[in-house]
């Protein structure tokens, strides 16, 4: 195989590998931001369940004033029954006991429900308390993954551009002219591999005399179809049956 068709090959392994280490470049960092924004979701919740169940715990303790409240003044209202005077006064406060009565039903009514809502919430946020920490604790180590990973492109990127740098000292101006104009043009791989005669990028099928000349890998081949620069591979022989 000609030393520039080996070398261009071995460019595009190194491109390829430098395109994913710009990739991870840029994902890396919105994976973490989206890791932080998971974290902040789950506290959001947290905290929401905390914060309605200390209101209702509020709500439950002031029903249960005023209900204490209500209790005591219906003694006092039923106590001034034997003290009335008139008719209309018995019968005003009559109706004042009916409808402290009717106030402080409808109170302990409401303390029922809170209880049970008070209960129902002390599960609720207990829950959300485990599971923060088992999801805090797996983002955590996720993000410190994916820290790492950041922190090792940069060697990565560094080695793949020294590789890349060598690679174009050695390989002759025109080869690189054709590979880079291609590169530019066409999206996914620039040196390809024909099988038969067929072009591996673009599927077409190519000429049997210009196969020929292609299976000797000692020119600078171009796909009639696509552009792309072509090569051939011999065959790996099969294993034993």
């Amino acid at each position: 195989m000609d030393i520039n068709l080996a070398k261009l090959i071995e460019l595009q392994s190194v491109d390829e590998r430098l395109q994913r280490l710009h990739r991870a470049h840029v994902d890396i960092p919105l994976k973490i931001e989206h890791l932080h924004r998971q974290a902040a979701e789950h506290q959001q919740r947290l905290q929401a369940a905390e914060a309605e169940f200390a209101a209702t715990q509020k709500a439950l303790r002031q029903f249960e004033l005023d209900e204490r409240d209500a209790g005591a003044r219906l003694g006092k209202t039923q106590g001034r029954l034997l003290s009335c005077k008139t008719n209309e006064e018995y019968r005003a406060t009559l109706a004042e006991i009916d409808y402290l009565k009717n106030h402080r039903s409808e109170l302990e009514t409401k303390i029922l429900e809170h209880l049970e809502r008070v209960e129902e919430m002390q599960a609720q946020v207990a829950a959300l308390r485990e599971e923060m920490q088992r999801t805090t604790a797996s983002l955590e180590r996720q993000v410190r993954v994916k820290q790492e990973e950041f922190a090792g492109l940069a060697a990565a990127s560094s080695g793949a551009e020294t590789e890349r740098a060598a690679l174009l000292a050695v390989i002759e101006e025109a080869w690189l002219r054709t590979y880079d104009k291609i590169r530019a043009k066409r999206p996914g791989v620039t040196v390809v591999q024909i099988e038969g005669e067929r072009c591996l990028a673009c599927h077409m099928s190519l000429p049997p005399q210009f196969v020929q000349e292609i299976r000797h890998n000692n020119s600078l081949a171009t796909c009639p179809h696509c552009s792309r620069i072509l090569y051939y591979r011999e065959p790996q022989p099969s294993g034993p049956a």
